[in-house]
């Protein structure tokens, strides 16, 4: 019984730090936000629509199959956390702030080794890469963000990977 509420405080836990550090950059930190780059995808609210049942899904049946209360509670807790979460990566804004580039996970700036604007399937994306990574990240551009993003990295002093 004990270990299912330390598990689950766990992820309540993590899921908080999550939507607190996405809450600090959008709101309280406003005025650090340099550009919002919006995404404009054709099946973005299907896509939404499914992922949503995950926490629908965790949550239902732990409220029907849990007998402890307070597992029910971290249940229903971790569940809307997860649904929020879900929410930002879905329909939310790409963030460039002074200090952080992301959506839902940030990557702090002063650790980027390099960025690029690449087209693939006839459309840009924003490429950068962590300087200790070997995996690059992608996020989404439209047309009249590519000019803007590629500024305001260079103003923040990264590099332009020129291959």
């Amino acid at each position: 019984m004990y270990s299912n509420v330390f598990n689950y405080s766990l992820l309540v836990f993590l899921c908080s730090m999550v939507l607190f550090s996405d809450l600090r950059r959008r709101i309280l930190n406003k005025e650090d936000i340099r550009y919002r780059i919006k995404e404009e995808k054709k099946h973005k609210h299907l896509f939404y629509a499914l992922g949503l049942l995950v926490p629908i899904v965790i949550m239902v049946s732990g409220l029907l199959f849990e007998k402890n209360i307070l597992n029910k509670i971290l249940i229903f807790i971790m569940s809307v956390e997860m649904g929020i979460i879900w929410t930002i990566i879905q329909l939310g804004d790409t963030l460039i702030t002074k200090d952080s580039l992301g959506k839902a996970w940030y990557t702090r700036i002063s650790t980027i080794e390099y960025f690029d604007v690449l087209r693939a399937k006839g459309r840009p994306y924003l490429v950068f890469r962590k300087a200790k990574s070997r995996k690059q990240e992608m996020v989404w551009l439209s047309e009249h963000d590519v000019k803007p993003v590629r500024e305001h990295l260079s103003a923040l002093n990264i590099s332009i990977k020129n291959k």
